[in-house]
Formats: structure tokens, C-alpha cells, sequence
């Protein structure tokens, strides 16, 4: 594992794992291939070897690898981020989370989405603002090292999880941050339930 600069944010490895499933299984076993050959060495290979553990903790900047790695196999851009961050998360809300999607609504998830974050990263926050029914506002704080493509990977598991709660007809608007070197993003969230 990369030598993690003082104070860099850390994932934990189901979430790169989970991008990778879901990267093969939209684009196809070329394409996966394609991006796992323009990842730096020790990171294909401790891909190739399976050797990534979805409990331990990795470098946020692998994970951005990952996500860049795909957009160059597929010639998008951050965009894929998020498709892939909710396909991931609807997978996880196929299997492990499942029994989730029977007791929470999409308010009632969010009222978790601190903790849950937690799960994921070892730094940074989330602050729920306005929660209804309907729609609420959140904001991401102190998440050193994000860029785009990380901010739009964080919509896509947020839409991921509204959606397999139940949501219908999801509609993100980032009111603040969430670009290239913000380490926060606020951001409306709508849906229908």
C-alpha cells in the first residue's frame, strides 16, 4: 500500500472494490482490462492479486486512481464516478444492506448518513440540513484530497442509497463546493417516494 501523506484522507476498501465490480460489470471485461493496465503498478497488482480487503483502510488518492483509470478506458469523465458509486451502492443494497430497503425511507436514511460516512472514510463529516419528506440539503466537510471526480462518486452512493430506499425520480444540485480541490460540497437533494 502507498506511504499516505500526513493528515490524507483514507477509504475503506469496499468502496474501491465495489467500483471496480461495477466498472466490469457496465463496460465490460475490455474495458476493465483497459483501466487496470493504466494503473500504476503496485495498485494493479495488488488488484490482480486480490489482495485489496474490504475492511482495511486505503489511500483516498487509490481510489481516485481507480475512477481516472475508468474514465480513460471509457473516454468519459467524472460523471462516471457517480454511475459507478450507484451502481456500486445498489449492489450493496442487493446483498449485505438489504434488509435496509424494508425499514428505512429515504428521510430515514439520511438521518444515518453521519454514521455511515464513518464506514467509509476515516476523516471528513456530513451534516443533514432540512431533511424532509421530500428533499433535503447536505454538506461535506473537511474531506482533504477531493476533486470532482471524488465529489461526484459521493452523489452517486447518496443517489445509490435513496434509491434503494425507495426514492423515485432523484434529482442532486451541488449549491456549494464539489470541484477540483473543495474539500466541502453542499448539495440539494430531491425525490419522489
Amino acid at each position: 500500500m502507498s506511504k499516505l501523506p500526513t493528515g490524507a484522507m483514507r477509504t475503506k476498501g469496499v468502496a474501491l472494490l465495489g467500483v471496480l465490480r461495477s466498472f466490469e460489470a457496465l463496460h465490460g471485461p475490455a474495458a476493465y482490462r483497459t483501466a487496470l493496465a493504466s494503473l500504476p503498478d503496485e495498485l494493479r497488482d495488488r488488484i490482480r492479486l486480490k489482495s485489496i480487503l474490504g475492511g482495511s483502510w486505503y489511500p483516498i488518492d487509490e481510489y481516485r486512481q481507480i475512477h481516472l483509470a475508468a474514465q480513460r478506458a471509457t473516454g468519459r469523465g467524472p460523471d462516471l464516478a457517480r454511475d459507478l458509486s450507484r451502481e456500486a451502492t445498489l449492489d450493496d443494497f442487493r446483498g449485505i444492506y438489504r434488509l435496509l430497503t424494508f425499514v428505512l425511507s429515504p428521510h430515514g436514511m439520511l438521518r444515518k448518513a453521519p454514521s455511515a460516512w464513518s464506514r467509509y472514510y476515516d476523516a471528513g463529516r456530513v451534516e443533514i440540513r432540512d431533511a424532509r419528506d421530500d428533499h433535503a440539503i447536505a454538506r461535506f466537510c473537511d474531506c482533504d484530497g477531493f476533486d470532482t471526480t471524488l465529489w461526484q462518486d459521493v452523489i452517486g452512493g447518496c443517489l445509490g442509497v435513496l434509491e434503494a430506499c425507495g426514492g423515485k425520480e432523484i434529482t442532486f444540485r451541488v449549491l456549494a463546493g464539489g470541484g477540483d480541490g473543495d474539500t466541502a460540497m453542499e448539495v440539494e437533494t430531491r425525490w419522489r417516494a
